[in-house]
Order: structure tokens, then C-alpha cells, then sequence
């Protein structure tokens, strides 16, 4: 029960809190922002949100708590309901994090509601699945998301979206392939991207897109790449990412902690983890050395 109360505490104060002039009022501040070369390096992408117990992946409430540390990215994954509403949730199907079962996609939004989400360690909570809509204007001034478009989701639905809310301050937009990244950067050049790079290779084919360097972040994988491809990345401005919630996150504290030191050392701009509380503190105390 006492984490609970923690919990509660915290979000209590984020409540309070207000909005915060450190983040980016329009497309142009972020992208300045998010740069290889910004003052604001290293920090953490919490991946889904930052679950944690009593805290289910991809809810508002989650992101709340994992903000209160500060600026962060925050991972969330876009879904779509058969009424075509935008939602946030992870899986096709409901079950895994959820009281729901079956497709997501064929759950109307006024269903989802008798639907509660289902924290990391297995526990029924009270949070519902929240809609992206919402989640945009609650990020305004309170942090940055990295909004991952799932495959069965029109793009062009999300990108309307995100138009409405004039969202470009605030978000980057994941992707995996050369496509889609060129894709949306034409049907809205303002847009900051997330691009998947984990060698020369796919740092060649990236160049041959015409999207610009500063617009973009640079996922790297769930493994260190050539040292000479992170070199590359930031001599033209693009920050790095590297996940770390299938390797070192999944280490004893100290092993972890150690594990994430070596990828700050080797000059990472970003962690995305599971654990982006711990993260984030550690990077506070090297930061303070």
C-alpha cells in the first residue's frame, strides 16, 4: 500500500504543477531541441510510458509519474477502435494488459470504458485506456512524446490528429521504414521523425530521402552499432537512441546501472528503458559530478 500512496502523492504535485516554459512552442524549438548537439543530453525515452506497479503500460496516469522527473520523452503506441477513435494501447488484442478481450479494433470507444488496464506485475487497476486526443493536450508544456503508429492504424488518421491539436511542439513520430518517414514528412514537413538507423547502411539509404538532418532523431536498435555510424549521426546533428528494455533493463540494479553508464560514456543522446525513473536519476547524479 505505501507505493501506492506514492504514487498518489506524486501525481497530486504533477497535478499542481502547471506548465513549464522549458518545453518548445512550436515545430522549430523542438527540432532545435531534440539536436545532436542540445544542451539537454542525455535523457530518457520511457518506453510505453514507464509502467511500473500500479502504473499499467501507455496510460495518462503513468506518463504523469514518469514526467515528474523532468524533461523525458514519452513512448506511447497509437491504436484505433472500429469507431475510429484513437486510443493508446500497445497489443492488437486487449487481453495482455487489459480486462478486455479480442481486437482492440473491434471495441467501439464507449466499450473500451468498461474496460480497466492491467499493470507490469498482473494487477487489475482502475486507469482506462486513454485517447490520444487527450493525451496531446495534456503533453502541452508537460512533456514530449514519441508516438508510435501502429500497423493497422491509417497514418494519414493520426497525422490529422496531430494537425488539429498543432501538436508538432510536442511530438516526434516513430518510424521503421524509409517510406513512411518520407511519407509523412510530405504530408507535414513540420513534423520531427524518429528513424530507424542501425548501421551505414540504413545511414546511406537515409540520406538518399531528402529529409532534412535536423528534423530527425536516429534509433539505432536494441544493440551498440559501429562506434564510427554514432560518429556519423553526430557530426550532422542527429540525436542517438538506443533501447534498452530487452538487455540492460533487464539486469541486477548495479550490472544495470553500469550497463547504462558504458552507453552515456559512448555518447548515446537517449535511453529508451522501462525504467526511466532509475534512468533519469542516473543521469542526474552524472550530470552533477
Amino acid at each position: 500500500m505505501k507505493s501506492v500512496g506514492i504514487i498518489l502523492l506524486v501525481l497530486s504535485m504533477v497535478s499542481c504543477q502547471g506548465t513549464d516554459d522549458r518545453f518548445p512552442d512550436q515545430a522549430a524549438d523542438l527540432h532545435r531541441l531534440l539536436s545532436a548537439d542540445s544542451p539537454v543530453y542525455p535523457i530518457v525515452s520511457a518506453h510505453r510510458g514507464g509502467p511500473a506497479k500500479g502504473l499499467p503500460e501507455n496510460a495518462l496516469e503513468t506518463f504523469r509519474v514518469s514526467s515528474s522527473a523532468g524533461l523525458m520523452l514519452i513512448e506511447c503506441d497509437v491504436a484505433m477502435t472500429s469507431d475510429s477513435v484513437l486510443v493508446l494501447y500497445h497489443d492488437d488484442t486487449l487481453g495482455r494488459t487489459s480486462t478486455g478481450k479480442g481486437l482492440i479494433s473491434t471495441w467501439t470507444w464507449d466499450s473500451l470504458q468498461s474496460v480497466n488496464l492491467i499493470d507490469p506485475l498482473g494487477f487489475e487497476t482502475g486507469l482506462r485506456i486513454p485517447r490520444f486526443d487527450s493525451v496531446l493536450v495534456w503533453a502541452k508544456d508537460r512533456t514530449l512524446l514519441a508516438v508510435d503508429i501502429k500497423r493497422t492504424v491509417p497514418i494519414d488518421q493520426v497525422l490529422r490528429v496531430l494537425g488539429n491539436y498543432r501538436a508538432a511542439d510536442r511530438a516526434t513520430i516513430i518510424t521503421y521504414r524509409g517510406e513512411d518517414a518520407v511519407y509523412i514528412h510530405q504530408q507535414n514537413p513540420d513534423l520531427h521523425l524518429s528513424v530507424t538507423i542501425r548501421n551505414l547502411d540504413e545511414w546511406y539509404q537515409f540520406r538518399q530521402t531528402g529529409i532534412p538532418v535536423g528534423q530527425v532523431m536516429a534509433f539505432t536498435g536494441l544493440e551498440e552499432p559501429p562506434a564510427e555510424l554514432l560518429d556519423t549521426l553526430h557530426r550532422n546533428g542527429i540525436a542517438s537512441i538506443i533501447g534498452t528494455f530487452r538487455s540492460a533493463d533487464l539486469l541486477q540494479d548495479s550490472t544495470r546501472r553500469k550497463s547504462w553508464v558504458s552507453l552515456l560514456s559512448s555518447g548515446y543522446r537517449i535511453l529508451a528503458t522501462d525504467h526511466p525513473l532509475l534512468a533519469d536519476e542516473l543521469i542526474d547524479s552524472l550530470k552533477s559530478e
